[in-house]
């Protein structure tokens, strides 16, 4: 029984603690959480829950390392706001991945993040052509930020009343030097089919394309690697 009590005290004792140290940190949704905050989070959250039911922690060391590691982050957000260069360390800072239509591979690999990820995260934000589009950032919260073209989002057919050809949900057939020949079947494509829309743009090799995508109307978008040295 006194265990129970035990626990129910250093219970109660971690809930104080946390809900004072969430007053101090700040309001912040979760899509506005950095790496760093969700790392904070989740060892903070452990500290409680050892603290809670593990009695071969002692209660004061318990609490003293929960209050070092809330008041540090929060210095450290202090010192962010008024500190721009340490902000960026601390924060990170938003990466250009798509300029003018043209994914800029080298801050893909320098984020950790691969083609498939991207497309997932641009579907979300309703870009389905990567032609359409003229930046993309990857901000440091790891949301995607999306900015259309500007030919592509000022007059729409509907506005003129034009019937506008079904494009469909574009596939890639192309990724990372690899034909996918699965996606290819799919779309009804044949391999001649695509290499002659390669040899078109001058490229012969399926090796030097980084991504391509095909819709149902035929329509095209290729990607190859020797365009992603910039940024």
């Amino acid at each position: 029984m006194n265990n129970y009590i035990n626990i129910l005290v250093r219970s109660i004792i971690s809930f104080i603690i946390l809900l004072f140290v969430t007053r101090l940190m700040g309001k912040k949704q979760m899509s506005q959480l950095t790496f760093f905050d969700y790392i904070v989070g989740i060892t903070i959250g452990s500290i409680a829950a050892e603290v809670s039911v593990d009695n071969s922690v002692l209660l004061d060391e318990g609490i003293i390392s929960l209050l070092v590691w809330s008041i540090l982050p929060i210095l450290l957000g202090f010192l962010a706001l008024k500190n721009i260069p340490f902000r960026k360390m601390i924060d990170g800072e938003p990466t250009v991945i798509i300029k003018s239509g043209e994914v800029i591979r080298k801050n893909l690999a320098k984020n950790k993040l691969n083609i498939e990820d991207l497309i997932m995260k641009l579907r979300e934000k309703g870009a389905f052509n990567i032609d359409e589009i003229d930046y993309a950032i990857l901000e440091a919260n790891g949301e995607i930020s999306v900015l259309f073209r500007q030919d592509k989002q000022s007059i729409t057919p509907s506005d003129l009343n034009i019937q506008n050809p079904y494009k469909g949900l574009p596939k890639t057939v192309i990724e990372d030097g690899v034909l996918l020949e699965k996606k290819m079947k799919s779309l009804g494509i044949s391999k001649a089919w695509l290499m002659n829309k390669l040899a078109y743009k001058n490229i012969y090799e399926i090796k030097d394309v980084f991504i391509a995508q095909v819709d149902d109307g035929g329509n095209i978008y290729i990607d190859i690697y020797e365009k992603n040295n910039g940024m």
